[in-house]
């Protein structure tokens, strides 16, 4: 996750007219997951065509997640984040890591589906989506941010104030990154500490910011659009 979404805030500038918005009724949900494919089929080629013979990607976690996407000034997706709390299904990168215990006195969500177009690679617009994500968790309560990242980037979600859990992994789903790692990110310790410590970054990500709108409650309305569509999990 991220190693294409551009990391540093300040670098860069996102289009007048960009906008990070809550997926909120099943056109938009409809969009995004092809938007999805677009990405991870067609451009990435990370996923396989005939998984997918319907043109979307999507899976059983969009029943229990926040979803933001970055629309530009012409109403195009340009980039997408999943937020999914803990829930009895647990996380998407728990098919292949465990998370050790970490859930014990902790509230959790997993950040991912995380992905930019490609004229966005190495911008702004990786950081927005993230801020939209990180001010959801503290919504909704979250007190540690769970991801799963190739070990590349390792070092610079460390910059962040995540740290590993357990050992380094491969994950099937992405055979292009051979060895993942899993990061966590203590949100109630980040608050305490980014004042002083990183003020720059906690300034960025705790602003009000009139791009990102966010959900006004917290269903999610992935519900609503399997409800529409007819169908089951993919």
């Amino acid at each position: 996750m991220g190693d294409l979404c551009g990391w540093s805030p300040w670098d860069g500038v996102v289009e007048v007219g960009m906008k990070i918005i809550y997926v909120n009724n099943p056109e938009l949900a409809e969009r995004l997951f092809r938007f999805r494919y677009e990405m991870y089929v067609k451009e990435l080629q990370w996923f396989k065509r005939e998984d997918y013979p319907e043109g979307v990607v999507r899976d059983n976690f969009d029943d229990c997640s926040h979803n933001y996407v970055a629309i530009n000034n012409q109403g195009g997706i340009e980039g997408s984040i999943r937020v999914t709390p803990d829930s009895p299904k647990g996380f998407m990168l728990e098919r292949c890591h465990s998370l050790n215990g970490l859930r014990k006195g902790r509230h959790l969500a997993e950040f991912c589906r995380f992905v930019v177009s490609q004229r966005h690679y190495g911008r702004y617009l990786g950081p927005l989506l993230m801020k939209a994500g990180y001010q959801c968790v503290v919504q909704h309560g979250i007190t540690h941010i769970v991801l799963s990242t190739r070990i590349g980037l390792k070092d610079y979600y460390e910059k962040l104030g995540f740290r590993q859990v357990g050992e380094t992994y491969y994950d099937p789903m992405f055979p292009s990154h051979p060895v993942n790692v899993t990061m966590v990110l203590d949100c109630i310790a980040a608050r305490n500490e980014w004042p002083y410590s990183r003020p720059r970054l906690y300034d960025f990500f705790t602003s009000p910011d009139n791009r990102i709108k966010h959900g006004s409650d917290e269903r999610t309305y992935m519900v609503k659009y399997i409800a529409a569509k007819g169908q089951g999990d993919s």
